[in-house]
């Protein structure tokens, strides 16, 4: 009976343990948008924003120019890291999923812990970032309205007269390490964007290293 007892009390302990380790490994709703309020709210430092005037789409993944795809020594002169991923790709296929160069780049070997945050991206309620003074550009409800994106980029002129800006910030839901230090993020204003990893220092989010951009 004490052995029963002994067993079942080890399997309690370790199913408490499994429950707080996933429960650590996840990243909230709450903390992605607290993270885009604070680095999109740096209009100095990372400077994603001139003020939060400008327009900002609530929309993450609609009208974003395709990531590019890298080679494996490209991705670790940029990162200054060795990690690689020999099982996935043969030495035939070099080239560099996204997946690979967001875990690469957040040198993050648990690719499936990535691949959560990336299928869970249309849980995040984008509007919320309104509550923090941001100017929200409806994208999400055009699009299901069927609005082209001529129509939806005729609406942002609209709204930005008389304000200095022009076209609306387009960006991605960011993706973090787990020990939620490091963030991978895509951004485009207009025809023109770039790829960052930021990195949490003295408890402020900033720019670590530019991954790529492109300009039109």
């Amino acid at each position: 009976m004490k052995r029963i007892l002994f067993g079942l009390l080890i399997l309690i302990i370790f199913v408490s343990c499994e429950n707080t380790n996933s429960n650590q490994e996840q990243i909230s709703d709450q903390f992605k948008i607290e993270f885009l309020n604070e680095i999109l709210s740096d209009t100095i430092h990372i400077k994603i924003l001139n003020s939060k005037s400008e327009l900002i789409s609530n929309f993450s993944s609609c009208f974003m120019a395709p990531p590019v795809s890298l080679d494996y020594s490209t991705i670790r002169a940029i990162t200054g890291s060795k990690f690689q991923y020999t099982d996935a790709y043969s030495k035939e296929n070099r080239d560099l999923s996204e997946l690979e160069l967001i875990s690469n780049s957040l040198v993050e070997s648990d690719t499936s812990f990535i691949q959560k945050q990336r299928k869970s991206v249309s849980n995040v309620n984008l509007n919320q970032l309104s509550n923090y003074g941001f100017r929200i550009l409806d994208v999400k409800g055009m699009s299901k309205a069927k609005f082209s994106y001529n129509d939806i980029l005729q609406v942002a002129d609209s709204l930005n007269q008389k304000t200095g800006n022009y076209s609306f910030l387009k960006y991605t839901i960011p993706i973090f390490n787990k020990e939620k230090n490091l963030a991978y993020i895509r951004l485009q204003k207009s025809s023109s964007g770039e790829v960052i990893v930021l990195e949490k220092i003295d408890n402020r989010w900033k720019k670590k290293l530019q991954l790529y951009k492109w300009v039109e």
